[in-house]
């Protein structure tokens, strides 16, 4: 699935085949770093790489890649302009009207043009003319008329980001419109936090329910239209006790919600807290007879409204740890360098086979850098080891295990280094590589994942 639920495809790539190839990758790749940079993870781009143009059934898969895409990108040029199935591929994606407003959100379009190389007369910029163009050129004075960005080229990256920004902007808000948020409405004393909750939430494109304060008068079935369809229930409780508070709490558990329950300033003092609202609180902390699937927190509002944006972004998927390992470890190395490479896969075999631990290497690919997150925040252990990759190499990653966020549920991590002065005064074990390497060098390293 892509970054949008409900779409396979985040970006569907158009262009003409008759268009220079390197640069269609080139833009490809670069429009994935970039957006991966503004999401915290990868998407999924679709372009026609397998030419199903050519004798193949239209329909069907170019057909549904279209249709399942939240973003259409054309690359335009003047083949572009003389190509019959660029012309088709658009026109399916803007059914049914034919026009850029059956795909606009909001003051967004999910259509977007890239002028790679302009056309005769700019007739480029009266194509779809209500729609803004990106260009990939610079004009220049003489018979060239203008210049196209190179690949790699600062004018290429800048014009790169300025697309990734646009497509990331329309992905967040496609995203949190298809997610619902059920609001509780809150007894008085906490009125003004629940109006800021909303708002926020309203601001960040989230779809937020109900559409005002209800009360006790709404039967269940009203209630749990809108708590079914939510991604997220939020709660905030204050010193005042109010019966509609926790019915719409226990409704939300009932039905196996995760939920997000704030405790206001003063909650904690039970002189201050009406006696049946501190028995309600006292649950909640202690988990007796709610749901599990719940966080509580207390703070100002402005905390709670942060915590409530960083539980709701999408998460990477789960990296599951192969059978029968004890513990995973996560050897960060540059697979680039042959010799380093080499040096790790002694180190993973003796691991695996004397210690019985699951060692994994950096990954590869288009979700590469989902993939490495996810593995420093779930593996056991984090060992970086470094000798003869470049230097900027070891710049890059060692931040990465030196600053673990908190979640991360690494026990041990370690620097394996010809000179460990470089990291002195760094909160972290560093192992000297013996020329005679042996498995007992990783002692201070292996101890706390036995």
């Amino acid at each position: 699935m892509g970054y949008v639920p409900g779409f396979t495809n985040d970006v569907f790539l158009s262009y003409a085949h008759g268009d220079d190839p390197t640069w269609i990758q080139a833009f490809e790749q670069s429009l994935g770093r970039s957006v991966r940079d503004r999401l915290g993870q990868d998407i999924h781009v679709w372009q026609d790489v397998k030419r199903l143009r050519v004798g193949q059934n239209w329909q069907t898969e170019i057909g549904d890649a279209i249709t399942s895409a939240a973003a259409f990108v054309s690359i335009l040029s003047p083949c572009y302009q003389n190509s019959d199935w660029c012309s088709r591929e658009l026109s399916r994606f803007l059914l049914p009207t034919g026009s850029p407003e059956a795909v606009k959100l909001g003051d967004l379009y999910r259509f977007l043009k890239v002028v790679r190389i302009p056309w005769e007369n700019n007739d480029h910029e009266r194509f779809f003319e209500a729609l803004e163009f990106l260009p990939f050129f610079k004009k220049v004075d003489g018979p060239e008329e203008f210049t196209g960005f190179r690949p790699n080229s600062d004018e290429f990256d800048d014009a790169v980001k300025k697309v990734a920004a646009t497509i990331a902007a329309l992905l967040r808000t496609m995203r949190r419109g298809l997610q619902m948020v059920f609001v509780a409405s809150p007894a008085d004393d906490v009125l003004d936090p629940w109006a800021a909750v909303r708002t926020q939430l309203r601001d960040d494109k989230y779809d937020v329910r109900p559409d005002g304060r209800l009360s006790a008068g709404f039967g269940d079935s009203i209630i749990l239209r809108d708590i079914d369809k939510a991604v997220l229930t939020v709660h905030l409780l204050g010193p005042s006790y109010d019966p509609f508070a926790e019915r719409q709490m226990k409704l939300a558990a009932d039905e196996g919600k995760r939920q997000l329950i704030w405790c206001a300033k003063g909650t904690d003092q039970e002189a201050l807290v009406d006696p049946r609202q501190w028995k309600l609180l006292e649950s909640i902390r202690k988990r007796d007879g709610l749901a599990t699937n719940l966080d509580w927190l207390s703070g100002s509002v402005r905390e709670m409204i942060t915590v409530l944006q960083l539980t709701l972004r999408p998460k990477p998927a789960e990296i599951p740890m192969s059978a029968g390992a004890s513990a995973r470890i996560y050897l960060l190395h540059d697979p680039t360098t042959r010799s380093d490479a080499a040096f790790a896969q002694q180190i993973q075999s003796e691991l695996q086979g004397k210690e019985k631990m699951e060692v994994v290497f950096p990954p590869s690919g288009a979700t590469s850098q989902t993939a490495h997150d996810q593995l420093l925040q779930s593996s056991d252990g984090l060992l970086l080891y470094w000798d003869q990759a470049p230097e900027t190499w070891f710049d890059q990653y060692v931040k990465d295990v030196l600053f673990l966020g908190k979640k991360a549920k690494a026990r041990s991590k370690a620097c394996m280094l010809n000179d460990p002065s470089q990291l002195d005064g760094y909160p972290i074990s560093v192992i000297r590589r013996s020329q005679e390497f042996k498995i007992g060098d990783l002692e201070p390293f292996m101890k706390p994942l036995r």
